[in-house]
């Protein structure tokens, strides 16, 4: 009996002792489509993953930026041939999906309406 109750206890002390150690927030920010962006995010191990959010947001930028002229929607919108990205492609049917559900409401082409108010990519019409 004695024997048991000094196995349970030295079990729950070893189980006790080997909780984890408290998880590490790691901040990160940066410049990436025309603005700044911050982020916080629990990494159990520590490992900053900068390099490959930037490399991931840079990707993206060459995807959907109007801004950039080499980017796929630029090369679209310009009527460029271009090997569409499965990013590209699975945005844009999701958009259609978004369009068809709206009765049109949520419309992709209002470039010449953002344009015309000054946050596209052409200058502000008068």
């Amino acid at each position: 009996m004695k024997l048991n109750l000094v196995l349970s206890a030295l079990i729950i002390l070893a189980l006790n002792s080997c909780k984890n150690a408290p998880a590490k927030y790691i901040y990160n920010g940066g410049m990436i489509h025309g603005t700044s962006y911050h982020m916080v995010y629990e990494s159990p191990d520590g490992k900053d993953m900068q390099a490959e959010i930037d490399t991931l947001l840079k990707k993206y930028n060459m995807i959907f930026s109007v801004y950039e002229k080499e980017s796929v929607i630029s090369k679209v919108n310009n009527n460029e041939e271009i090997t569409l990205a499965p990013e590209f492609i699975a945005c844009f049917n999701k958009a259609m999906e978004i369009s068809e559900i709206s009765d049109g409401a949520f419309d992709i082409t209002c470039g010449p309406m953002v344009n015309a108010w000054g946050f596209g990519p052409d200058k502000k019409e008068k």
